[in-house]
């Protein structure tokens, strides 16, 4: 059986210092939702701060569960 998958989108603009938090506890999501995949999908707005940057590390970390987008 094909598990479901629960999508969240988070909205990004200038968030960089909270990414790393806000991940983890989006991430600590998934063991306690059996029978889902967890898909993060972080919405990047034109930060000016790093925060594409470190999505694009929490991306590289965790490939099968976060995903990034770049708008502007």
């Amino acid at each position: 059986m094909t598990p479901k998958t629960l999508s969240i989108l988070v909205p990004v603009y200038q968030n960089a210092g909270s990414l790393r938090e806000m991940s983890s506890r989006l991430l600590a999501l998934g063991p306690q939702l059996p029978g889902f995949r967890l898909d993060l999908v972080f919405v990047d707005d034109g930060s000016t701060d790093g925060s594409y940057e470190l999505l694009l590390e929490l991306h590289a970390s965790n490939p099968g569960v976060i995903r990034v987008v770049k708008l502007s």
